[in-house]
């Protein structure tokens, strides 16, 4: 793996599997092949359609991409980080499983990084894109709480005004 990883750092072994899951993804999807089981499946005794094994796949995936965004910060590479961030959201933001607090947050602090680039076209959109994405939550909390959600649930919404590019 050509990365500018360290050789010597202490977390250069989990890096490795993140990267090793990133390209078992795209050999599934290049290869057309249905998704794998699911470890509820293999463990478990339950059964999921091939809809919902793709839907846990594609989550699987879109948390390795987090990861990776956090090992490449950690270890200083800003721009894999803000990479891996950038498609992160942007997959959260598609499957719309995300929590827009966070993600709001995440994005304003990616739309940081392209300032400090000179990149104010990408800083405006992600920064733009946080407000669209937070003020659906403002305008949740002014009618009230949500049918069927009790305290200290997530507040999750279709967000169709939000991209992120």
């Amino acid at each position: 793996v050509s990365s500018g990883i360290n050789a010597e750092w202490p977390l250069r072994p989990g890096f490795e599997l993140l990267e090793k899951a990133k390209e078992l993804h795209a050999g599934y999807v290049h290869s057309k092949e249905p998704p794998p089981h699911a470890i509820d499946e293999v463990f478990m005794d339950e059964e999921f359609s091939s809809e919902e094994r793709n839907v846990m796949f594609e989550k699987l995936y879109t948390n390795t991409l987090f990861y990776l965004a956090q090992v490449y910060g950690v270890n200083g590479d800003n721009k894999q980080a803000a990479a891996h961030c950038h498609i992160t959201l942007q997959r959260q933001l598609e499957s719309d499983d995300f929590d827009p607090l966070d993600w709001s947050l995440n994005c304003a602090t990616l739309s940081q990084y392209y300032l400090t680039l000179g990149n104010y076209r990408s800083a405006r959109h992600t920064l733009s894109s946080a407000s669209s994405v937070i003020s659906t939550v403002e305008e949740a909390g002014s009618d009230g709480e949500e049918e069927g959600e009790g305290e200290g649930e997530s507040k999750k919404k279709k967000v169709p005004t939000a991209t992120l590019r």
